[in-house]
């Protein structure tokens, strides 16, 4: 069944990556004029790692960011598992599977990268997040970096798919600021917004 899917990821991959479009489907307006990203960015990423689940269908994991980091400037966001790459890193690819397994615990060895997917400035951070699919043949045994990860969130891939998740709301990002009108998904109760609601957009657009 896994190789079903994967077959369908990479039969769309070979049309090219949706990109920009996908990403501004779950973007703010503020978002439509972000500039690419600068120099100066610091580079990172992560991986949606995808795995067979106890109901027949797919899973992908995300994750409640601790909110007792105090320099992560996105602490108690739902995130994807991801950071910023490091010296050790031979590639993004690589900074993607060293931080899964360092946040979830998941073994680089057991995953199978299939791609990466389009390049997302985000300029609060100052990151330029490159994003990778990654597929396991099993449901992994997760072990979560309590300083970094303060939850688990595993969502079922037909949550995504659904048309009904995708909402929007107000957030207040500063007690002075408030964002009016922003597009999110509704998964599993949470609110999954931002640079991680854009990712998941062009995800969602290669597994649908």
């Amino acid at each position: 069944m896994i190789d079903t899917l994967v077959h369908q990821i990479k039969s769309k991959l070979s049309s090219g990556l949706p990109g920009r479009s996908a990403h501004l489907k779950m973007s703010h307006k503020l978002r439509y004029y972000t500039p690419p990203a600068p120099e100066t960015a610091t580079l990172s990423a992560v991986c949606i790692l995808l795995y067979p689940n106890s109901l027949g269908s797919f899973s992908f994991s995300l994750m409640e960011r601790s909110s007792k980091n105090i320099h992560d400037k996105h602490k108690g966001q739902i995130s994807l598992p991801g950071g910023k790459k490091d010296l050790i890193d031979q590639s993004l690819q690589d900074t993607a599977l060293r931080e899964l397994h360092e946040e979830l615990g998941v073994h680089p060895k057991k995953v199978n990268v299939l791609a990466p997917l389009s390049e997302l400035y985000i300029p609060v951070s100052n990151f330029a997040v490159s994003p990778f699919i990654g597929v396991t043949d099993q449901q992994p045994e997760f072990i979560l970096q309590e300083s970094e990860v303060k939850a688990l969130i595993e969502v079922d891939l037909q949550e995504l798919l659904n048309p009904s998740n995708i909402r929007s709301t107000n957030i207040q990002i500063s007690p002075k600021i408030t964002l009016k009108d922003v597009p999110y998904f509704h998964l599993n109760d949470r609110v999954v917004w931002g640079a991680t609601a854009m990712i998941l957009s062009e995800f969602k657009q290669l597994v649908q």
